[in-house]
Formats: C-alpha cells, structure tokens, sequence
C-alpha cells in the first residue's frame, strides 16, 4: 500500500452492521483527533495443505478481489456523505482504501510497522455462524499491535462520551495508560470509572494484593483529571462482573489494557473472550500494555 503520510485510524471492515457501526465510529474519533481513516476490507484468507499438510494461503481470484475494492469505495462515499452532513467540521478526515491482499498476520505486522496509524478500528461481533474473527484474529491484531484496537458491536462511539469503565489488574503499566486515558476523557468530557475485580474475600488476607490495592489508589490521587472514581468488585466471574458494571454506570466505553499472562491474557486464551464480546454493547478499547 502507499505510505501512509498523515496521522490516521485504520478501520477494518467486512462491511456488516457491527463493521458499518466500527467505520462512523472512526468518523467521529477522526473528527475530535484529527487524524485521517484508511479503510481496509477483512475477509478470511482460503488455504491449501502443501505435500508437507502444512496450510499457505492461495490468492483471491480477480473478481473478488473487485468486489472487495468496489465495496470498499462504496463505504467510502457513504463515510463522506455521513462527513457533509456536518456543517461544524472545521477540518474534515481524508478518507482512502486499501485495496491490497493481507493476511490477518501480515496486516497485524504492517499495523506495527507504520508509524502514522494511530489506532485500530473494527466490528467486534458478527452475525450467529462466522466465528473467524475470535480468537486467533483478533488476537493476531491485539497481540502485534503497538497502537489502541477499538472493537465496536450494538453501539457505536459518538462524541458524547459521557462514561468510560477502565478495567485495571493494578499494574504500573495500568497506571501509566490511565494517565493518557485521562488527556482524552478532557477531549471527550466522560467521567472515568476506575474497576479492579478481586476474588472473593479468602479466609487468610492477601496483603500482597491490598498493597497493590492501595499504591494504585494513592497513584490515582495524584492525576489532575477528577473526574475519576475507583471501584473494587469481589467477584468470581471477570466477565460477567464487568458487564454489570457496564450496565450499572451506564458507560459508553469500556477500556482495558492488554499485556501478556495478565487479565486480558486470560480473556484472549480461554472462552471468555468469546462472551466478552458477544456479550459487550459498550465499545471495547484494548490500550497495548
């Protein structure tokens, strides 16, 4: 693809409603931020066994590969004709396609590798039936990724930002995503629900975790955003505490931080994950830890 010369959000699209709801997303975030979209079509790559059973992709034939690209430029007029009917817009997103062939690994590469995209963008859910996209893709995307990745599903991102849950295991690279976390909630006005889920209250103390408990709260105390409150929720279930308190505090964004062998580690390596995003209305901001 052309070098990507301008701040820009990569939005990956198979054109479905959650896809759709993922590319007005990027409009708005593009919008307060600045930065340009580039839209890029996902679809499953077909493989062959080798003599050696080993699978290697095979290419699209050309009329698929045309109807991806004429899909693509498709959403484009519909994401420029969405930007006209907003008179307020003082710079407006430049908005192109790639219409190159990439393989979730090879996408998640270039990903690391361009330095202006600034943050991925896709739909987090599909229709009953196509489960590509769990587990190992969006894995792929998230494990190699060194920039945000935005999952949308029911509800796509709008300017008002009013509520963010910011899941937190208490680690210092938690503390140091909040701290950037809390730029953009000033960018969006949304107050920040900090939520940790301990297990529940053992016979013996974990004082190790009370200490982490504690120094996390005392290193909240010394952001300058306020609009912030911490929360600890005993719990068994990591998944279905959070969407709780997702529907609890009415939140338009739920936020967590990816980092190897730690809480979205587990969520990215058992069933969980599945029910996370199957089950999540709330846009799911995964921050690289």
């Amino acid at each position: 693809m052309k070098k990507i010369n301008k701040k820009s959000i990569l939005v990956l699209t198979d054109f479905s409603k959650y896809a759709k709801n993922a590319a007005e997303s990027a409009l708005n975030l593009a919008i307060k931020m600045k930065m340009d979209i580039v839209l890029c079509n996902i679809y499953p790559t077909p493989t062959i066994l080798s003599s050696t059973e080993t699978p290697f992709p095979i290419e699209y034939d050309d009329s698929a590969k045309q109807q991806s690209i004429d899909s693509l430029k498709i959403e484009k007029i519909r994401l420029e004709s969405i930007l006209k009917r907003d008179t307020d817009i003082s710079v407006i997103p430049d908005i192109t396609i790639m219409d190159e062939d990439h393989s979730f690994s090879s996408l998640a590469t270039l990903i690391k590798k361009e330095k202006n995209i600034m943050m991925v963008i896709m739909g987090g859910r599909h229709h009953q039936g196509n489960e590509f996209l769990f587990g190992g893709c969006i894995n792929t995307i998230v494990n190699k990724s060194n920039c945000p990745v935005l999952l949308i599903s029911e509800k796509a991102l709008t300017e008002a930002v009013k509520t963010t849950i910011f899941a937190t295991d208490l680690t210092i690279e938690d503390m140091k995503q909040l701290k950037l976390l809390t730029e953009k909630a000033d960018l969006f006005k949304s107050h920040i629900h900090v939520c940790h889920i301990s297990p529940p209250t053992p016979i013996v103390i974990d004082f190790n975790e009370e200490y982490h408990l504690s120094e996390f709260i005392q290193e909240m105390g010394k952001l300058t955003f306020k609009k912030i409150s911490f929360k600890n929720i005993q719990g068994k279930n990591i998944v279905q505490d959070l969407i709780e308190f997702e529907e609890e505090t009415h939140a338009d964004l739920l936020v967590i931080v990816h980092k190897t062998h730690s809480f979205l580690w587990k969520l990215f390596h058992e069933s969980s994950a599945k029910r996370l995003i199957r089950n999540q209305k709330s846009p799911l901001l995964i921050l690289p830890g």
